[in-house]
């Protein structure tokens, strides 16, 4: 079974922060940081 994932580089336009990460859903993970999840991207 071949699996498909994204680098994406997201950003918090106010704040001017970077969030890159890697993900199978993009849909799930753009929804997740618009709502509030971007914990889960971790930044350096």
């Amino acid at each position: 079974m071949n699996k498909s994932y994204y680098v994406y580089i997201l950003t918090n336009k106010p704040d001017g922060v970077l969030y890159v990460g890697a993900t199978n859903d993009l849909s799930r993970r753009f929804n997740e940081f618009n709502n509030g999840w971007k914990d889960l991207a971790r930044t350096e």
